[in-house]
């Protein structure tokens, strides 16, 4: 048992269980050569209490190690020997998480509350790769235009593109592809949660904002049964640090959102990335289940 708590930001003592099962398939035609692959299954440290974790790959790996990637999560890396035509993943959770107000924090220094934002020369440099953003004049005029609704105010600035996105496209559910292009997501005015995070993207770095994807569960108090894996987007605020923001739901990211993995690109979260060699298609399929199992006391 792994209990993890260090994101308790308020009196509650409540905690919520579920239990999150997630598996991959890949099916392959013939025998093939599977090179390492890449993991990430595994939460973020600080976010949750995790009770259980049974984790199983067939077939299973001539060795695996635990490393922290470049965006500090974990991930494992398996590697194998035979050749094979079934790679199986699956991840079983039981973990348990507790309230708090995702908005309680201040900026600091202050001047980071107004648009566009200027970060401190010493967190400028590291957050480089997470500020790459497109020249399009489409983009550029909604994220200005939102700034200015805002009254160039930052909190208000994310949480109104949240509820823009949120209120003004249509959610499409596509279970596979890459995300859609920014601009053609304001475009279409539709899309997934995928495309919502990678548009609030772009959307926050025409104002000066680092902001990265997040791959996750999304833990509905409700939940019962068949879902889908979520994306959404954080941002990094001087005196906050990163914080998570869903265009998909219109809000601002708590204990209902249990990240797996967050990089500057949404290529580099992927739950399981590798290749093979072999004269072969592949087939994939993944099932993911989230279970509410009850509310603890302390």
């Amino acid at each position: 048992m792994s209990c993890l708590k260090i994101m308790n930001r308020g009196s509650s003592s409540k905690m919520t269980s579920f239990r999150i099962v997630h598996q991959t398939s890949y099916r392959y035609t013939d025998k093939v050569v599977l090179d390492p692959h890449y993991l990430r299954l595994f939460p973020r440290l600080g976010t949750c209490c995790v009770d259980s974790h049974d984790f199983k790959v067939t077939p299973e790996p001539a060795g695996t190690s635990s490393v922290l990637d470049a965006g500090g999560d974990r991930v494992m890396l398996a590697w194998f020997r035979k050749a094979c035509d079934l790679l199986e993943i699956r991840s079983e959770l039981v973990v348990r998480v507790e309230p708090f107000n995702p908005l309680h924090f201040i900026f600091y220094p202050v001047s980071c509350a107004r648009l566009p934002m200027v970060y401190p020369s010493e967190q400028a440099a590291a957050l480089v790769p997470y500020m790459d953003r497109e020249e399009i004049s489409t983009l550029a005029d909604f994220a200005a235009s939102l700034a200015a609704d805002s009254n160039q105010d930052t909190l208000s600035f994310l949480t109104n593109l949240c509820r823009a996105v949120c209120n003004g496209f249509s959610y499409e559910q596509r279970n596979e592809g890459a995300a859609w292009a920014p601009a053609f997501t304001l475009k279409e005015r539709k899309g997934c949660c995928r495309d919502f995070a990678v548009l609030a993207m772009a959307l926050c770095r025409r104002m000066g904002i680092a902001s990265r994807y997040v791959s996750g569960y999304y833990l509905n108090d409700d939940a019962a049964g068949p879902a889908d894996l979520h994306s959404w987007v954080e941002v990094f605020l001087p005196g906050a640090g990163w914080r998570g923001f869903d265009p998909a739901q219109g809000v601002a990211c708590d204990h209902h959102y249990l990240a797996l993995s967050a990089a500057a690109d949404p290529l580099q979260t992927m739950p399981v990335t590798g290749t093979f060699y072999g004269n072969a298609s592949c087939r994939m399929l993944a099932v993911l289940t989230i279970d509410r199992l009850g509310i603890d006391y302390d």
